[in-house]
């Protein structure tokens, strides 16, 4: 499967259980207020899985730097190989001139 299908795929899990654990929360914040560990801990998860939301943007945007440093870099080097390739021909048409 190519890599931005699976973040996509990764993201979209990861925002369907952030939104049970918020909802699951929600609930027992109205229902249940003396779960106070319950919801403590679902507001700790809530934060680590914002967190981790962060990173992947930011590693998908670092991805994506990468990516266009590498197509400059491939440009690049094509140019240099079509000048190797000019100035060995070059080179050869003055060794056949003497």
């Amino acid at each position: 499967m190519d890599i931005t299908l699976q973040l996509l795929l990764v993201k979209s899990k990861l925002q369907s259980i952030k939104t049970r654990i918020r909802l699951t929360r929600e609930d027992l914040e109205e229902k249940k207020p003396n779960a106070t560990a319950f919801i403590k801990g679902a507001n700790e998860v809530e934060l680590d899985l914002t967190e981790i939301e962060k990173t992947i943007y930011d590693l998908e945007n670092e991805m994506r730097m990468i990516g266009r440093e590498i197509n400059y870099a491939m440009l690049i080097n094509g140019k240099l190989k079509e000048k190797i390739n000019d100035l060995e021909n070059e080179i050869k048409f003055k060794n056949l001139d003497l």
